[in-house]
Parts: structure tokens; sequence; C-alpha cells
């Protein structure tokens, strides 16, 4: 689903009010956070989901599940969010307006707490400025990861969202041949996850495979260690090609790509 632009920049304008009401600019941790708005929090096995947020007693509970630190923190700013909106009966009317079917509200009310758990943990400003300084390119993963505590995942996200040029950021996966159970060989290389700047107009689609003889395919056996082609391309699910300047860098067996798409 598709959230509106000003949907989103309405849910980022109700986290920095909340940050400059209770003083929470330089509180990273979302325990302190949800403290100063009032909000209990607990922790607990849960099933299916990360975290909840109960309206009614104002509890957040946090699945003791998760794995990586990362991913608690987010989720846990992600509750809070649900806290923030709940709160706001003006911009709950218009998600009601907009969204009469249950499922499609709820849909939409879990894309902008993401939305505003990213701008509680690497506001766009803050973003924004950097690319501004130190210039975009994928070495920027590891800045968004050393200043703001961000997973990789969504450093990358972070980092189309806040680019200024027709740009797509993507994480690409290898598939093996198994025989039965062993892994072979390289069969594929697909996109298991991407992101596109505002100002692209083409998605790249999941499980799009990346063709043989692409720069992705051709840093396949390196590890931590950023290549870049000027003139590459990216190849899109359809098939239809595009010229980009690739930048690439293999990690633990993904590759993190951003596809800096050629100007006509």
């Amino acid at each position: 689903m598709e959230i509106p632009i000003d949907l989103c920049q309405r849910m980022e304008s109700l986290v920095h009010k909340t940050v400059q009401e209770y003083g929470l600019a330089n509180i990273k941790d979302p325990e302190i956070v949800a403290t100063r708005l009032g909000i209990r929090s607990g922790r607990g096995y849960l099933q299916k989901v990360n975290g909840f947020f109960h309206h009614d007693s104002n509890v957040i509970v946090i699945n003791d599940n998760i794995d990586y630190a990362q991913r608690k923190r987010f989720t846990f700013f992600h509750e809070i969010c649900h806290s923030l909106l709940r709160k706001d009966d003006d911009f709950l009317s218009v998600l009601n307006d907009l969204y009469e079917d249950d499922e499609q509200f709820r849909e939409a009310e879990e894309r902008l707490c993401d939305v505003g758990a990213s701008e509680f943990i690497a506001p766009k400003g803050m973003v924004g400025q950097l690319i501004r300084d130190k210039g975009f390119s994928i070495n920027l993963l590891f800045e968004l990861e050393r200043l703001f505590g961000t997973s990789k995942q969504m450093a990358m996200w972070r980092l189309a969202e806040c680019a200024a040029h027709p740009c797509i950021l993507a994480i690409c996966k290898p598939e093996y041949h198994l025989f039965p159970v062993i892994k072979i060989g390289v069969n594929e290389i697909k996109v298991i996850n991407s992101w596109n700047s505002d100002s692209t107009r083409y998605k790249l689609r999941k499980t799009t495979p990346i063709p043989i003889g692409h720069p992705i395919w051709d840093t396949y056996s390196s590890n931590n260690e950023v290549f870049t082609f000027p003139n590459s391309f990216i190849q899109y699910y359809t098939g239809k090609q595009m010229g980009a300047a690739v930048e690439v860098i293999w990690i633990n067996g993904w590759a993190y790509t951003v596809f800096n798409l050629h100007q006509k």
C-alpha cells in the first residue's frame, strides 16, 4: 500500500512536535521516551508480532523473542507512534475518512508508525545534512549505523527517502542449487527489498532476478568491499533496462546496492 506523502509528512510533524514538547531531542533510548510520554512498557513472549500498544491501558509490550537490538528499538518507537497517533483525533479522523475498510486502515496505521519510528531514530533533516556534507554514497550505510544505531535495512530505506536525485537502493540475496540440501553453487541472485527516492518513477520489484554479467554477480565473491561502476545498468522485473551508476558491497552474503539512475 502506498501512503500519500502528505500523511507521511503529517506523521513526521507529529514526531517533531512530540520531541520538542517533551525535550526528547538527544534521547535515543525508547524506554526513556515512553516514560517521558507517560506510557508504561514491558516485555513478554508474543506470537506473530514484535510488539503491541494497548490503547486503553496505555501500555507497550515488546516481544522478548526479537534477536536484534536494532529491531527491538525500532519496534519500541513504532509502538510509541501508535500511542501518538491514537491520541491525535484530527489525524485519526482523516485516516478513517480515507480508509473505510478496517484492514486498509490497519495497514495504513502500521505504515505511518514505521515512518514515525524512522523519524525518531534517524531524523530526515539530519540524514539530509549528512548527505549534503559527505555526498551520496553506499558508504553512508555505515555512517547511519554508527550515528543513529540503525539496522542496515533501515539505513538503506532512510538513504533512499532522503536522496535528492533519482536512485533505487536494493538488497539482493543469492539462491543456491541444492543437492539435495547442501549449497552447491549460486543459481540466481534476486532482489529481496528495494526503496526508491522520491524523484524515481519506476520501482524495483521484489524477486527481480539480477542478470548474469551485472556487477552484482561480478563482485559476488567479495566481502565488505565497496565497488563502483559508473556506466552500468538496472534491470527491472519486466526485463527493461535503464542506465545507472552502480555501487555494491557484499556483507554476510547479501549485496547492498545503490543504482544512481542516469539522467536522459
